[in-house]
């Protein structure tokens, strides 16, 4: 169900479409109101959808109003309804993304089709999807990983993508990058929830003129600062308000805040390198999400540094773990030491390269991954946090 305000100042007209929206069954009804002054305290965050009447001699008192209500909730969805519907009023909406458009007398069958319309068009769920790699070895590649996925899904897929590194005691992301933050991380973690759309950006590190962003709660400064699961949750949480796709690089291991962070995070890739040795760490990964109870569907696996003209081994490293790997990635060390050593990406240093091709096609299959048939939110409890402790001992 999609939840709906309604905006009109003709108070008949709006008692009608009141009417009209508490038969129509894809509809959480939340309130009716004569004016968008009215709504200013409104928690627009958990709103999807408005409903609003609008003439020419309000046009611009209105449109002011949509922009506000878009910086607090950029996801949310508008309908508007006029008893003349006019170009100049058409034009001058579409030009600020409204496109629906009901002439009044409003008639139940054209308000329910236009509300079906924009959930089929516009899934409830537009949060972003968050990602992570997990690993109980260090060296596994996962941050060159998540960052080059991360690039490919901003530059080649023109996506809205954040890497978030949770990595409280180093950052491997910000060698590798040469990215900083603009602000303290504990300062974000304080005030990210009071911020809206725009503000939040602003507090990021952005990669050249791009759509690509980064976050990392690694200072170099205090290193024996600690975040609480309830301040990351909160951090990925309002990234995914604002970003398609939310990369998270997390620390290696089972401890209780990577077990916390992969709480709310909609896929896990398990990593792995393509070494038999290391086929016991793998599975013991996968003993304790079958623990914990997670989706199948959220977990994934994926196989770094494959040796070519090796299938023999690839195949025993699925005999011994049952299950085919996810995404392979092959063994270019040098490729990806010389994209490192320049702080840069391996699509802008070597794009030709066979990893630079596995990179792209890793991410354009994300990018096709539909997470909401899958992703179902586990609950943990301190039990499993006993359970991460013990089988990391």
């Amino acid at each position: 169900m999609i939840k709906t305000i309604v905006i009109d100042s003709n108070l008949n007209s709006l008692n009608k479409t009141l009417s009209l929206i508490l038969d129509i069954k894809e509809v959480d009804f939340a309130g009716g109101y004569s004016d968008f002054k009215k709504t200013e305290s409104l928690d627009f965050e958990n709103l999807e959808l408005v409903i609003f009447d609008v003439e020419n001699k309000n046009l611009k008192e209105t449109i002011d109003y949509i922009e506000k209500i878009k910086n607090k909730n950029p996801k949310i969805l508008f309908i508007a309804t006029s008893k003349e519907i006019n170009s100049e009023l058409v034009n001058n909406l579409k030009q600020n993304g409204i496109e629906e458009f009901i002439l009044k007398p409003i008639l139940q069958t054209v308000l329910e089709a236009n509300i079906k319309k924009l959930i089929k068009q516009n899934p409830t769920d537009k949060r972003a999807k968050a990602i992570t790699l997990f690993s109980l070895k260090s060296a596994t590649g996962k941050t060159s990983t998540i960052i080059n996925l991360a690039y490919d899904c901003a530059y080649l897929f023109n996506k809205k993508v954040c890497v978030l590194d949770l990595n409280i005691n180093s950052s491997d992301i910000a060698d590798y990058t040469g990215i900083k933050n603009k602000n303290d991380f504990e300062y974000i973690t304080k005030n990210i929830e009071n911020w809206d759309k725009n503000t939040l950006i602003d507090n990021l590190a952005r990669y050249k003129d791009s759509s690509l962003y980064f976050l990392l709660a690694y200072d170099g400064i205090n290193l024996n600062r600690n975040y609480s699961k309830d301040d990351i949750a909160k951090v990925i949480s309002a990234l995914k308000n604002v970003f398609d796709y939310v990369f998270i690089d997390i620390d290696t291991g089972i401890i209780e805040r990577a077990v916390s962070i992969m709480h709310n995070i909609d896929m896990v890739i398990i990593t792995g390198l393509f070494n038999l040795h290391q086929v016991n760490n793998i599975k013991q990964c996968y003993e304790l999400f079958e623990k914990i109870g997670y989706n199948k569907h959220k977990l994934k696996l994926l196989i770094n540094r494959v040796v070519q003209n090796s299938d023999d081994t690839m195949e025993k490293i699925e005999t011994i773990l049952n299950k085919k790997a996810d995404f392979k990635i092959p063994n270019n060390y040098i490729t990806l030491i010389d994209a490192i050593s320049r702080t840069s990406f391996i699509e802008e240093t070597n794009p030709q390269s066979n990893i630079a091709k596995t990179y792209k096609q890793i991410a354009q299959e994300i990018t096709q991954i539909n997470f909401d048939e899958h992703c179902e939110k586990e609950c943990l409890n301190d039990e499993i946090f006993d359970l991460a402790n013990r089988m990391g001992e």
